[in-house]
């Protein structure tokens, strides 16, 4: 049988058994490996390999998720060899940034500090923490890739505020996303490698662009611009996703260097965006494009965003269990009836940039991938050690 066959028998199989046991429920109920069986089976088609298999931002998250899934679920394990194919090809392939990183090769920077060049590299540290615990594996390679990755275009990324928060546009716009973007691979780094001054960078930087985002609310605007002195129109939903999931980052890495001056800070902006966003959750869990505009359409990866950045945020002490117990289990249920029997998840925005009014938000098609698809896995994987 073809592996795309396999997959669509695998899916149905499951879906019957689901359906079986609660059919009244359909999938709002079901387990997260149940869910992760089927939504692998799209994602690992040989039709659907975009997802994974270019150096851009979309592809740092869904590759990030797949090497935890594999480390979680050895059962599930059927993309290591996919990924290591694809990571190795960027090593070995004259022009990729792995490879020019390896070989002394200097590149222009890009407009955005992660989308195409800085965030990436997380996926190698990613595949050094699933092999490196068997003690069989030379993680020099992938850490040297991701090592000069945040040195020479992140830590040198030009394009930044007078207070240092990256921007785009020659210092006249700062975005939520190029939080995310930016901080994770030196907050992840900075643990590995005892790097002190990678998590001072990203401590205070998380606090400048809330300075630049934040609205009363709690919510933040899509972007700042600078330039104008005023805020973008919208709030929207992947946006402050991407940033709530930096908090995350950040203070994941800040717990490698205790009694940082920074780190109730980042947890109080944390405390604020998160109680923020939860008031604007819908019934049915997932969250709105625009966030405080019910008519816009319900987002299936800002959803996940927030479901994994609140279970990571309890998990760790930051957020208040009895608050946000009941906020991520109406989320799960929300995001678990998005999956579909063929494996794939409705509802994901795709990219989007600052837009000028809401209609703009409104009007953008939503797909099966995107650049939130990651962020759903990881929220459903995340589900299952809450």
């Amino acid at each position: 049988m073809h592996a795309s066959g396999r997959n669509t028998f695998l899916c149905a199989a499951v879906l019957i058994a689901l359906c079986a046991s609660n059919a009244d429920a359909g999938l709002t109920t079901a387990a997260p490996h149940d869910l992760l069986r089927l939504a692998l089976g799209y994602v690992l088609d040989t039709d659907q390999a975009a997802s994974v298999s270019t150096w851009d931002y979309t592809s740092a998250v869904v590759t990030d998720a797949l090497w935890v899934i594999a480390a979680v679920y050895p059962d599930l394990n059927t993309s290591t060899s996919v990924l290591n194919k694809i990571m190795d090809g960027f090593i070995s392939t004259k022009g990729a940034v792995a490879y020019n990183v390896l070989n002394g090769i200097t590149m222009p920077f890009d407009g955005e500090v992660g989308d195409h060049i800085g965030l990436y590299p997380i996926s190698y540290v990613a595949r050094a923490r699933y092999y490196s615990p068997n003690g069989r594996y030379d993680n020099s390679t992938d850490l040297k890739i991701a090592t000069a990755v945040a040195d020479q275009y992140v830590i040198a990324f030009p394009d930044r505020l007078s207070d240092g928060t990256f921007s785009r546009s020659n210092g006249s716009t700062v975005w939520c996303d190029d939080s995310f973007m930016g901080l994770t691979l030196i907050s992840w780094l900075a643990p590995l490698l005892n790097k002190r001054s990678y998590i001072d960078t990203a401590a205070e930087m998380e606090l400048t662009f809330a300075t630049h985002l934040a609205n009363p609310d709690g919510a933040y605007s899509h972007g700042d611009f600078y330039s104008q002195g005023q805020h973008s129109c919208c709030k929207c939903g992947r946006a402050n996703g991407w940033i709530m999931m930096a908090h995350v980052e950040v203070l994941t890495g800040l717990l490698a260097f205790p009694g940082h001056p920074l780190q109730q800070q980042v947890v109080q902006v944390f405390q604020t965006h998160a109680a923020g966003i939860r008031k604007l959750q819908s019934p049915s869990g997932l969250w709105h494009e625009v966030l405080d505009v019910p008519d816009t359409f319900l987002e299936t990866s800002c959803s996940g965003m927030f479901i994994w950045s609140f279970i990571r945020g309890v998990q760790g002490g930051w957020l208040d269990r009895d608050t946000f117990d009941p906020v991520i289990r109406l989320g799960y249920s929300g995001i678990a009836s998005t999956v579909n029997a063929n494996g794939t998840i409705s509802g994901i925005v795709a990219g989007t940039g600052i837009g000028p009014n809401v209609s703009f938000y409104e009007n953008r098609p939503t797909s099966f991938t995107g650049p939130g698809l990651g962020s759903v896995l990881k929220a459903i994987l995340a589900y299952d050690s809450y």
